[in-house]
């Protein structure tokens, strides 16, 4: 742990454990068969990530970044438009606002498009800016990811 957060380690350790609960709970309230590969004494690479993703002074700047999350889910609090998402059944990319206050956006990531046979699906996204202006924007976001034995297990059968 860097030394700049050691004094507030419980305070992140605490937030870390609830998003883990909140993830773990919507993934089974889905389906008991999507815990089989989440169980909590076996290491995964779930995690916490605090980016900082500075906008640009012109839009026609900023890079392409189209992709879609790994792991099983994703959770991501911001408070800038900076999310472009794919809208298949409308065949058209749409900005997905800010969550409120207290709320998050979930995504279903490539794994769990996986685990439900293609029933659930790992939305295409790009982190971008609706206008010019340069700005720094924050992001938090938390990577439920699947056991690594299993992860491993799926590569060695390709």
């Amino acid at each position: 742990m860097p030394q700049l957060f050691q004094h507030d380690w419980a305070k992140i350790s605490s937030f870390i454990a609830g998003c883990d609960e909140a993830c773990l709970t919507l993934l089974k309230s889905l389906s008991e068969d999507f815990m089989l590969h989440h169980r909590a004494d076996h290491p995964s690479d779930s995690g916490l990530k605090f980016v900082l993703h500075p906008s640009l002074a012109r839009l026609s700047d900023v890079d392409e970044n189209l992709h879609t999350d790994s792991g099983t889910l994703t959770l991501l609090f911001y408070k800038d438009w900076s999310i472009h998402a794919f809208l298949p059944d409308a065949d058209r990319w749409a900005f997905i606002p800010p969550p409120s206050e207290g709320c998050t956006l979930v995504n279903v990531a490539d794994t769990l498009e996986t685990l439900s046979e293609g029933k659930l699906h790992s939305p295409k996204h790009r982190v971008t800016q609706p206008i010019d202006g340069a700005n720094n924007r924050y992001f938090l976001s938390y990577f439920l990811r699947p056991e690594n034995e299993w992860i491993n297990k799926c590569k060695s059968t390709k």
